[in-house]
């Protein structure tokens, strides 16, 4: 496995707090991962690395804080016992939420 595989394979519910240099080193790998596959005509596997490199940017902009992770998992489980009718108009302003800043970093 190479150096990113060891560092993105997480247990469910854990929390992982990257350093500047960790980050650095999984953005040069999928680099050099994005040029391997773009020499092979892998255009799948391109997209699916550049997805990756997304996650992590936004992990290291909101999620590499351990409060910050805490809170959402509270919301997710609070969110879990609410019936499925009060469960919709969440779902619904969350997924809006997610789809702008989706469309944001894609403007950058």
């Amino acid at each position: 496995m190479n150096a990113v595989a060891l560092m993105l394979f997480p247990l469910l519910g854990s929390f992982f707090n990257f350093t500047d240099t960790q980050f650095e080193e999984m953005d040069t790998e999928i680099s050099n991962s994005i040029t391997k596959v773009k020499a092979h005509n892998f255009e799948d596997a391109e997209i699916f690395l550049n997805q990756l490199r997304q996650v992590l940017i936004q992990h290291r902009k909101t999620d590499n804080k351990v409060s910050h992770f805490r809170a959402k998992k509270i919301a997710r489980k609070a969110f879990q016992v609410l019936p499925e009718q009060l469960q919709m108009p969440i779902r619904r302003v969350v997924q809006k939420a997610r789809t702008s800043r989706f469309e944001k970093q894609q403007t950058i």
